[in-house]
């Protein structure tokens, strides 16, 4: 179970693991656990880059939208909001 809440520094996501220890032994546990923040944390530094992100047609409400057309409109107007 994962769940986000604001910490002292901010938002921090905290993360529950179980597994069976039969079928999964406690040290591949630790490490896939250690895997996925590692990749939780390189996606916040990829996040954090200038024109690192961009919009997709999910973050507009305009039917029929598609990302080939943000890409362009932020061709000629700039990053969009």
């Amino acid at each position: 179970n994962a769940a986000a809440h604001d910490g002292h520094d901010g938002p921090a996501l905290s993360a529950t693991w179980t597994w069976a220890g039969n079928a999964c032994p406690d040290d591949r546990a630790h490490a896939l656990a250690h895997e996925w923040f590692a990749a939780l944390r390189a996606l916040v530094r990829y996040a954090a880059l200038p024109g690192a992100a961009g919009l997709t047609p999910s973050d507009v409400s305009l039917p029929g939208l598609g990302q080939a057309d943000l890409d362009a409109f932020e061709a000629q107007f700039g990053e969009l909001p």
